[in-house]
């Protein structure tokens, strides 16, 4: 939109100052097309932004023209170009290149930058840098420190530079904005000769799934071409469908798409040159630019040329076949040997009777190997039973110790509230001496029975917290997983505390896997010693044993303990 207007007050601009009618010529694809306008002189004026700095630049006076800008500044060129469209053809053509803007000069000798918004007092937030043949800085990285003045405005003034036979690439942003940088080139007709660094030829297998032919499929054949002199090394190769393209690769310049790739190919004595294409591709694993040519355009046995040629714009008419690459390769007739049908059955047959032997050994090794799992597994279940039936005596055996200790003491209310709670703990276990799993639900539920029970013992605290995400009624977990690690935080965590002592029960979930902790607030333990309850030790050997029946649902535990309190992490991995 903001070319749109800028075209409009230059065309608006030029009528004002011609008298009469204004005959405007279109002297490059930036300018508009030939036509012939009559406007009102005096209407027009009210339409030209005169506060804008395109109208304050492109005055008759500076003859500067507005390349491209930013909010806050614009740059403007001026040349001094004596010929006429009748002798040299137009004198410019502009382009968007990438997030640059290419501007091609035809017979124009040198160039003038200004930046309009860029004066004394703000050129300390602009930088800018001049590169010639992208090999030569010659203004490195500095700041605007020329300025001018017209009779409309002030702006810097950024040189005057030779663009004859050149490359020229101007870099210029405020400092503020780096994002917002301008990249300008001006190529005057820059256009050397491209250096071809490498031809690959790029083979597929499709013929490896056609057992009738036999042909050779090689690798990625290199051609290295060097630098200094043209090459005359012929490629030679048997045509054949695994022939997937032909890749160029050439040292990278700053204008690639300048150099056009042309394919020549002579066959049964008639040539034909097609264009291919001027894309060049830079990937993020190769810094040189490459072009490929697919295989359809040589699919015949023939001779061929790959032409590299750097190229104006069509409107300059300029040749430069004399600075093209020329690349030959000759395509021979495939060479293909068939296979006779007794070949063919033969072949077939053994490849037939190969594949039922491996299958068979396969099925004998697998079936041994699945046998041999089963009875490993039916051992660890046993043994886990095994295991299981050794910890509900010894929870029944702690608990009777406690109803003594009770007793002895003469607290009969306690030792009928610590009976209830037995019996009832007595009969869950005994219900469900068959059941290795038992929900989340049933798991606390035997838990707060025995922490009243031992909290009538000893006057700690205790508290339980669960995920709100999780489904406790569904979720099983092994049962009485927890209450050997409870045990142990009230008898040499929390007893000597009384009323002081916290045990805190948490049970979360982490990414698909249950995390189950038990903190206690005693004075901890070395847990590099190995542990010598009873309770303990079965319980560790039970994760063991559900370790190798369960290879996808595995459990670990970890404990940290130091003279703070102690905490037992339990995670029952890829549970839910």
């Amino acid at each position: 939109m903001r070319s749109l207007k800028m075209y409009i007050n230059l065309i608006l601009l030029a009528v004002i100052l011609l008298p009469g009618t204004a005959k405007l010529k279109a002297q490059s694809p930036v300018t508009d097309t030939v036509s012939l306008l009559k406007f009102d002189r005096a209407s027009l004026l009210n339409k030209i932004d005169t506060n804008s700095w395109t109208y304050k630049m492109e005055q008759r006076d500076d003859r500067w023209s507005r390349i491209v800008g930013r909010k806050d500044f614009q740059l403007f060129y001026r040349n001094n170009y004596e010929g006429t469209l009748k002798e040299h053809g137009p004198t410019a053509y502009i382009s968007s290149y990438g997030n640059a803007t290419l501007f091609w000069l035809n017979k124009i000798n040198d160039v003038e930058i200004a930046a309009a918004g860029v004066t004394e007092e703000n050129a300390h937030e602009f930088i800018y840098h001049v590169v010639v043949n992208d090999s030569t800085e010659v203004v490195p990285w500095n700041k605007p420190v020329i300025f001018r003045r017209n009779k409309y405005t002030t702006y810097a003034y950024l040189g005057k530079f030779d663009t004859q036979n050149k490359i020229v690439k101007i870099e210029f942003y405020n400092i503020k904005n780096y994002q917002d940088k301008m990249t300008w080139v001006l190529n005057g007709l820059y256009m050397p000769r491209a250096s071809v660094k490498l031809i690959v030829l790029g083979y597929n297998n499709k013929n490896l799934f056609r057992p009738f032919r036999q042909e050779y499929i090689p690798y990625n054949e290199h051609h290295y071409f060097p630098q200094d002199k043209d090459n005359t090394k012929a490629i030679t190769f048997n045509w054949s469908e695994s022939i997937n393209h032909v890749r160029i690769v050439m040292k990278n310049t700053i204008q690639n798409d300048m150099y056009s790739v042309y394919l020549k190919k002579t066959i049964d004595n008639k040539s034909d040159t097609v264009y291919v294409s001027n894309k060049w591709a830079i990937s993020y694993y190769r810094h040189d630019p490459e072009l490929f040519v697919n295989s359809s355009y040589f699919n015949k046995p023939g001779k061929y040329e790959i032409i590299v040629v750097p190229e104006a714009p069509d409107n300059f008419n300029i040749n430069s076949m004399d600075k093209a690459v020329k690349i030959p390769f000759t395509v021979l007739p495939t060479k293909t040997q068939s296979f006779s049908w007794l070949q063919l059955l033969m072949i077939t047959g053994m490849v037939i009777l190969v594949a039922v032997l491996l299958f068979l050994i396969y099925y004998f090794i697998n079936k041994r190997r699945s046998a041999k799992i089963a009875q490993q597994k039916e051992m660890a279940t046993l043994e886990l039973q095994s295991v299981r039936s050794q910890l509900n005596p010894h929870f029944i055996f702690n608990a009777l110790a406690g109803i003594q200790n009770l007793m002895n003491k003469g607290d009969i209310n306690a030792t009928n509230r610590y009976l209830s709670k037995f019996s009832r703990i007595t009969r869950n276990v005994l219900d469900d001496k068959n059941k290795e799993a038992i929900t989340i639900d049933e798991e606390v539920s035997l838990l707060e029975d025995y922490l009243q029970m031992e909290q009538m013992r000893f006057g700690f605290n205790y508290n339980i917290h669960i995920d709100e995400k999780i489904d406790r009624a569904n979720i099983e977990i092994p049962s009485m997983l927890l209450q050997p690690y409870i045990e142990n935080a009230v008898k040499h965590g929390v007893s000597s505390l009384k009323q002081a002592g916290i045990i805190a029960i948490a049970i979360l979930l982490k990414s698909g896997s249950l995390v189950l902790e038990v903190k206690d607030n005693g004075n901890g333990f070395d847990t590099n010693t190995k542990a010598a309850g009873n309770g303990t030790v079965l319980s560790e050997k039970r994760v063991d044993l559900i370790n190798q029946i369960n290879k996808n649902n595995t459990i670990s535990v970890s404990k940290k303990s130091d003279p703070s309190g102690t905490t037992i992490s339990i995670k029952l991995n890829n549970w839910v």
